[in-house]
């Protein structure tokens, strides 16, 4: 497979908005604009929202969020299944304050692509914190939610029949206090997949085909492996009455570099078995330190993952690993840094970088 072909995006705005693209619809993406730089808002100002339906060829300008708060920080979450349905979340960070501290937070709905947007509220304080966004099934939202108690918080799985006006838990019953930490849904089925666990802790997997009503537990059985394991998790639904593809990624050190070993399940996580590691080749400084990690399962199975040199201003080398191969395949460097939250279900042929500036973008064969 040759290389990817990279061109850079149109941006909306020059004043450096943060993205967000549909998981389910590589070509449709929101763009959105805080107001006064990161530390300078004294007045509440209505962050200004950008759509693009057309992969960044052409954007739209929507209707600005109504903020009620001081908000200096403004990021998206569109929903895995239903592009026209997006959380904005807002965030006020006062001076001095940094990074870790946010003072504030609200956060607000659209159901039409942006033209409207609606401020979630709720009996007691809530974060909406899912990595992987909001899913919608048959009128039904379903997403993470960071609910606070006393001065305690816990972030579950919860689901709306209402466009989020009121939620229910419906966690699985044997997790206990655990967090929810990420979930996926099978686009033909509206079947469920969690992972609930501590940030870079080993999580435990359920799984559901009534939204939450039953649960059943996904044990793992992972080959013996060098590192202790994550279990940091990427999974794929294949179609109707199939079972999930579900890949464990297990961090550790050898030598100089950060390597990931695989462990991954076809059926389920009935059985599991080693996936070859990936090997990038050393860097021209003859010390290398590569960050290797697997980001998606594509429509056919192969897994797609980067590899990111130590080196400053240094471009991600994207890696495929065909379904049943023994060796990676470089698809070359990209433009620029990848993080997730900027790239779709590799089944809709495009990907997207992490855009620091303009964001770059390529088709996936």
């Amino acid at each position: 497979m040759a290389p990817l072909t990279w061109h850079t995006a149109t941006q909306p705005s020059g004043d450096n908005p943060s993205y967000a693209v549909a998981p389910s619809d590589g070509s449709t993406a929101y763009a959105c604009v805080a107001p006064g730089g990161a530390f300078e808002v004294t007045s509440i100002n209505q962050p200004r929202v950008w759509v693009t339906h057309s992969t960044a060829a052409r954007w739209t300008r929507v209707s600005n969020i109504p903020a009620d708060h001081l908000n200096n920080g403004c990021t998206i979450e569109v929903d895995q299944r239903n592009p026209a349905t997006a959380v904005a979340i807002l965030t006020w960070m006062p001076p001095g304050a940094g990074n870790a501290n946010i003072a504030d937070m609200t956060n607000y709905v659209t159901f039409d692509s942006g033209m409207s947007w609606r401020k979630l509220t709720d009996t007691h304080p809530f974060m909406m914190c899912g990595r992987s966004g909001s899913a919608t099934w048959n009128g039904t939202i379903y997403d993470i939610r960071n609910v606070l108690s006393g001065n305690a918080g816990r972030s579950g799985l919860w689901a709306s029949s209402d466009q989020m006006t009121t939620w229910r838990l419906i966690d699985p019953p044997g997790v206990g206090v655990a967090d929810a930490a990420t979930f996926w849904m099978a686009p033909t089925s509206g079947d469920i997949l969690a992972a609930y666990g501590e940030p870079e802790q080993p999580k435990t997997l359920w799984e559901t085909s009534d939204g939450g009503a039953h649960w059943k537990q996904i044990f793992e059985i992972t080959p013996a492996s060098t590192f202790p394991s994550s279990a940091e998790h990427v999974a794929w639904s294949p179609g109707p009455n199939k079972p999930w593809t579900i890949c464990d990624k297990a961090v550790g050190v050898t030598g100089n570099n950060l390597q990931v070993t695989l462990s991954c399940s076809f059926d389920g996580g009935i059985s599991w078995q080693a996936r070859p590691n990936i090997t990038p080749a050393p860097s021209a400084s003859g010390k290398p330190n590569p960050v290797a990690w697997v980001f998606a399962i594509a429509s056919d199975g192969a897994l797609l993952a980067t590899v990111s040199s130590s080196t400053p201003n240094t471009p991600d080398t994207l890696y495929r690993l065909s379904d049943g191969a023994s060796q990676w395949q470089s698809l070359g460097e990209a433009s620029a840094s990848f993080d997730t939250s900027y790239i779709p279900s590799p089944g809709s042929g495009i990907l997207w970088t992490d855009p620091s500036g303009a964001p770059t973008i390529a088709s996936y064969p």
